[in-house]
């Protein structure tokens, strides 16, 4: 006799035909499978037993029935009889009757959902779990939209209390998965315990299902003119492998997105797919290359997504994407002086784009400017692009180092800079002797540095004498020139520092001392000048002779000195024409041969001074001046030449 697990059953007798109802007794008794006899008493927990009131017949005889609800279990109750024994007087022996060996069975529970599963061998898995039945058999099949059987693998488990647990596996294949709105079906049937077969159901678009595509929000790269950009998305975690993707793209000005296939030059690509427990993943992308603003600035993509366990496709769409061209330093921080002693601080950049950029200066430490930059936009227009110079005008007193100048553009992800570590200041001031050969004894003597190419002119000069035995620096106080500075047309300074005294005998190899000190410098530059010898003032040149003559169409002047002693004689050609002062130099035009000094047999000096020149204006004058130690003032020679052309023998043949 099959009954159900856990479920109340009511096993059940009728007795009649008796008399004396008060005579009859009624009990219940459990046979287990091993032959014990277990007596069934009337307030059991587990077993329940009753007899109804004898009620009587049409035939003055008594009826009753007598019941048993238990409620099987399988190690309890698998194989056990259930008796009534009735006794009565009547009866000679009891009367028994009895259920014959119980056959309990239990109802294969489904409590899980058809759960699915990726194999390293890249097929997907259905699973179906059944707990608790019995007997073990139990029919299951498995079939998909396209009403083909799906072969499976059933295992089994023995619980505890004698029941069974069940799964069912079921690969499917790849092909089925692709179909529209595949589904996949599940029937199973267990005898004794149903009378019509269960069903799940499950397919692609179900929510659960668990390798939809998941998709990324698409890239919003920067665009640079000129340059290769890809705009893309991850898709990740979808099974079966059967995706489109599918881009669009919605240049400036029109009025719909239109296929990228469709469109020069843009280029799709989808990567590789890679395999993992989780499913496929890939990259999807569209590719192109920036080169017309009027098209591409403000461009938009959009990307949809198809997959069989989709309704609808999945669609990502960009931002309007801009066109930036990266700012290039064309020119790097250069400092410039300035006027009132300020200092121009300035950078060039080019070729960006849009024209919003942001130059910030910092200088050192001191991330506060005062002082506004100033910006100057440049426009090209043959490249769409944009450049700007940045100055900023700052105290030289304030100027620090480094000097950085910073910039932000919406084409870099994080700001630039340009920077000038120093020295202090660039504008050290330069110091050149002027040549003083000798010292002529007991005449009043001019030594002489040129210093240029400072900034800011605030400069000390300080000059000191070395005598030969000792050579220890002794300041000099007296006798010192130092002019105004001069304003160069670079804005550096320059001066001329002068130290004037005579000579005597003590001293001989004398070395001068000139040093400075400026703001640019940690420490003091100093020039050296000597030893100088001191020579004695023998004689006062004389121009002996002023010749001219003429040579393969060239004028030649030529003018004889002599009688001079020492031999530190200069002399300058000067040109004089229409009451203009001209000094003449040894260039392409004028050729000046450099003085050679020939001693004579009094121990004075003689040399010629000559100049070479093809005449082109008549009337020029022309002066040979001639300097010397012994000379308050220079002396002076003058020819015109070109008015004695006529006069002249052309030698030329």
């Amino acid at each position: 006799m099959p009954i159900l697990e856990n479920t109340e059953a009511n096993l059940q007798y009728k007795i009649s035909q008796y008399f004396s109802p008060s005579d009859l007794s009624v009990t219940w008794h459990k046979k287990e499978k091993n032959g014990n006899m277990t007596h069934l008493p009337k307030y059991s927990s587990k077993y329940k037993p009753n007899t109804s009131i004898s009620q009587v017949q049409p035939d003055n005889t008594y009826s009753c029935t007598t019941s048993l609800l238990i409620t099987p279990t399988l190690p309890d109750d698998q194989g056990s009889e259930f008796i009534c024994r009735v006794e009565h007087p009547s009866l000679g022996t009891p009367i028994e009757r009895s259920t014959g060996p119980l056959q309990v069975c239990a109802c294969p529970r489904n409590q899980d959902p058809i759960q699915w599963y990726l194999t390293d061998r890249r097929e997907a898995v259905l699973f179906l779990h059944l707990y608790t039945f019995y007997p073990k058999y139990i029919a299951i099949k498995w079939t998909c939209s396209c009403e083909r059987l799906l072969t499976s693998e059933d295992h089994w488990e023995t619980n505890s209390n004698s029941t069974f647990n069940m799964t069912s596996n079921c690969r499917v294949p790849s092909e089925h998965m692709i179909h529209p709105n595949p589904t996949f079906k599940v029937i199973w049937k267990h005898d004794g315990t149903m009378t019509d077969p269960e069903l799940r159901e499950v397919s692609l678009i179900d929510t659960d299902f668990p390798w939809r595509p998941e998709v990324t929000e698409l890239s919003n790269p920067v665009l640079l003119f000129g340059r290769l950009v890809t705009v893309e998305c991850d898709i990740s975690n979808f099974f079966p492998k059967n995706l489109t993707v599918m881009w669009f793209v919605k240049e400036r000005g029109s009025q719909g997105y239109v296929p990228v296939d469709l469109m020069k030059p843009y280029k799709s690509v989808i990567s590789q797919l890679q395999y993992s427990d989780s499913g496929y993943s890939c990259t999807a992308s569209v590719e192109f290359n920036p080169s017309s603003f009027s098209s591409h600035h403000g461009v938009m993509f959009m990307c949809k997504v198809k997959h069989p366990s989709l309704e609808h496709p999945i669609e990502r769409i960009t931002k309007p994407l801009f066109i930036t061209l990266a700012p290039v330093v064309t020119d790097s921080v250069k400092l410039n002086p300035c006027e009132s002693e300020f200092v121009l601080c300035s950078v060039r950049l080019e070729k960006f784009f849009p024209k919003n950029i942001n130059l910030t200066w910092t200088f050192g430490e001191n991330k506060n400017i005062l002082y506004t930059p100033k910006k100057t936009l440049l426009v090209d227009d043959k490249v769409e692009s944009f450049g700007v110079i940045s100055e900023c005008k700052i105290p030289w007193n304030q100027l620090k180092f480094p000097v950085r100048v910073t910039w932000e553009h919406e084409s870099m992800a994080e700001p630039q800079s340009e920077e000038l570590l120093g020295p202090d200041f660039p504008w050290c001031p330069q110091i050149e002797a002027l040549d003083t050969p000798y010292l002529i004894l007991n005449t009043e003597c001019k030594i002489q540095c040129r210093i240029s190419g400072y900034f800011p002119k605030d400069l000390t000069v300080n000059w000191f004498k070395e005598e030969e035995e000792s050579r220890q620096p002794v300041p000099v106080t007296n006798g010192i020139k130092i002019p105004q500075p001069q304003r160069q047309p670079d804005n550096t300074y320059s001066c001329t520092a002068s130290l004037y005294f005579t000579p005597t005998q003590m001293d001989h190899r004398l070395v001068f001392i000139c040093k400075v000190r400026h703001p640019s410098l940690k420490e003091p530059k100093e020039e050296r000048i000597g030893p100088l010898k001191i020579v004695e003032l023998l004689g006062v040149p004389h121009i002996d002779s002023l010749d001219t003559s003429m040579l393969n169409g060239k004028y030649k002047i030529e003018c004889r000195i002599s009688g001079y002693s020492p031999k530190g004689l200069k002399v300058t050609w000067m040109k004089k024409s229409k009451r203009k002062y001209e000094c003449v130099t040894k260039d392409h035009k004028y050729n000046i041969p450099d003085i050679v000094h020939e001693r004579q047999s009094d121990n004075t000096f003689s040399c010629t001074a000559s100049l070479s020149y093809k005449p082109k204006n008549e009337g020029s004058e022309f002066i040979c001046r001639v300097e010397h130690p012994s000379l308050d003032q220079p002396i002076e020679k003058h020819i015109r030449p070109l008015q004695l052309q006529q006069q002249l023998p052309d030698t030329s043949e």
